[in-house]
Protein backbone atom coordinates (compact mmCIF):
# COMPACT_ATOMS: atom_id res chain seq x y z
CA UNK A 1 0.00 0.00 0.00
CA UNK A 2 1.01 3.87 -0.47
CA UNK A 3 2.15 5.67 2.22
CA UNK A 4 -1.10 7.24 4.25
CA UNK A 5 -3.04 4.27 2.87
CA UNK A 6 -6.78 2.99 4.25
CA UNK A 7 -7.07 -0.52 4.43
CA UNK A 8 -11.04 -1.74 5.38
CA UNK A 9 -11.11 -5.21 7.22
CA UNK A 10 -14.17 -7.24 7.33
CA UNK A 11 -14.38 -11.31 8.23
CA UNK A 12 -11.67 -13.63 9.52
CA UNK A 13 -12.95 -16.71 7.60
CA UNK A 14 -9.18 -17.88 7.62
CA UNK A 15 -9.06 -18.01 11.20
CA UNK A 16 -12.02 -20.20 11.97
CA UNK A 17 -10.27 -23.28 11.69
CA UNK A 18 -7.53 -21.73 14.05
CA UNK A 19 -6.31 -24.97 16.51
CA UNK A 20 -7.19 -24.11 19.99
CA UNK A 21 -3.71 -25.44 21.58
CA UNK A 22 -1.68 -22.70 18.67
CA UNK A 23 -4.45 -19.66 17.73
CA UNK A 24 -3.13 -16.99 15.40
CA UNK A 25 -0.46 -14.88 16.16
CA UNK A 26 -2.12 -11.84 15.38
CA UNK A 27 -1.72 -9.09 12.78
CA UNK A 28 1.56 -10.36 10.63
CA UNK A 29 1.88 -7.21 9.27
CA UNK A 30 1.99 -4.44 11.87
CA UNK A 31 5.62 -3.08 11.12
CA UNK A 32 4.28 -2.11 7.45
CA UNK A 33 1.38 -0.45 9.07
CA UNK A 34 3.52 1.44 11.53
CA UNK A 35 6.26 2.45 8.75
CA UNK A 36 3.80 3.44 5.94
CA UNK A 37 1.59 5.25 8.62
CA UNK A 38 -1.51 3.42 7.30
CA UNK A 39 -5.50 3.79 8.67
CA UNK A 40 -6.73 -0.09 9.25
CA UNK A 41 -10.63 -0.08 10.41
CA UNK A 42 -12.37 -3.02 11.05
CA UNK A 43 -16.12 -3.04 10.29
CA UNK A 44 -19.45 -4.79 10.81
CA UNK A 45 -22.14 -5.09 7.58
CA UNK A 46 -25.12 -5.05 10.06
CA UNK A 47 -23.85 -1.69 11.11
CA UNK A 48 -25.17 -0.56 7.79
CA UNK A 49 -27.77 -2.98 7.35
CA UNK A 50 -30.26 -0.15 6.78
CA UNK A 51 -28.83 1.06 3.84
CA UNK A 52 -28.92 -2.06 2.57
CA UNK A 53 -31.93 -1.87 -0.47
CA UNK A 54 -29.89 1.18 -1.65
CA UNK A 55 -26.41 -0.07 -1.61
CA UNK A 56 -27.82 -3.19 -3.55
CA UNK A 57 -29.52 -0.68 -6.17
CA UNK A 58 -26.18 0.72 -6.76
CA UNK A 59 -24.07 -2.33 -6.96
CA UNK A 60 -26.34 -3.77 -9.21
CA UNK A 61 -26.74 -0.82 -11.59
CA UNK A 62 -22.44 -1.55 -11.02
CA UNK A 63 -22.84 -4.49 -12.55
CA UNK A 64 -25.41 -4.45 -15.48
CA UNK A 65 -23.11 -1.31 -16.54
CA UNK A 66 -19.93 -3.90 -16.67
CA UNK A 67 -18.23 -1.88 -13.67
CA UNK A 68 -18.30 -4.63 -11.20
CA UNK A 69 -17.69 -8.43 -11.82
CA UNK A 70 -16.83 -10.41 -9.47
CA UNK A 71 -14.23 -13.02 -8.65
CA UNK A 72 -15.12 -17.30 -9.08
CA UNK A 73 -13.48 -20.29 -8.50
CA UNK A 74 -15.32 -22.79 -10.09
CA UNK A 75 -14.96 -26.39 -9.40
CA UNK A 76 -16.68 -29.20 -11.41
CA UNK A 77 -18.84 -32.27 -10.61
CA UNK A 78 -20.20 -33.50 -7.05
CA UNK A 79 -16.93 -34.84 -5.69
CA UNK A 80 -15.17 -31.53 -6.10
CA UNK A 81 -17.32 -30.78 -2.80
CA UNK A 82 -14.97 -31.50 -0.12
CA UNK A 83 -11.96 -29.83 -1.88
CA UNK A 84 -14.07 -26.44 -2.20
CA UNK A 85 -15.00 -26.64 1.13
CA UNK A 86 -11.80 -26.94 2.30
CA UNK A 87 -10.28 -24.45 0.29
CA UNK A 88 -12.56 -22.13 2.04
CA UNK A 89 -10.28 -22.59 5.47
CA UNK A 90 -6.37 -22.11 3.01
CA UNK A 91 -7.45 -18.39 2.02
CA UNK A 92 -5.73 -19.32 -1.29
CA UNK A 93 -8.79 -18.14 -2.94
CA UNK A 94 -10.11 -14.86 -4.52
CA UNK A 95 -14.09 -14.37 -4.75
CA UNK A 96 -16.57 -16.99 -4.90
CA UNK A 97 -16.10 -20.76 -4.77
CA UNK A 98 -18.67 -22.74 -6.65
CA UNK A 99 -19.04 -26.24 -7.05
CA UNK A 100 -21.09 -26.92 -10.60
CA UNK A 101 -22.95 -30.26 -10.19
CA UNK A 102 -24.87 -29.85 -13.36
CA UNK A 103 -25.54 -27.37 -16.37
Amino acid sequence: MAVGGRAALCGAISLYSDDIHRPSQGLSIYRAIVAKQLTVQGFNVLNWFSSWHEAYRALYDLVLEGKLRGKELIYEGFDKVPEAFLKLFQGGNLGKIIVKIRD
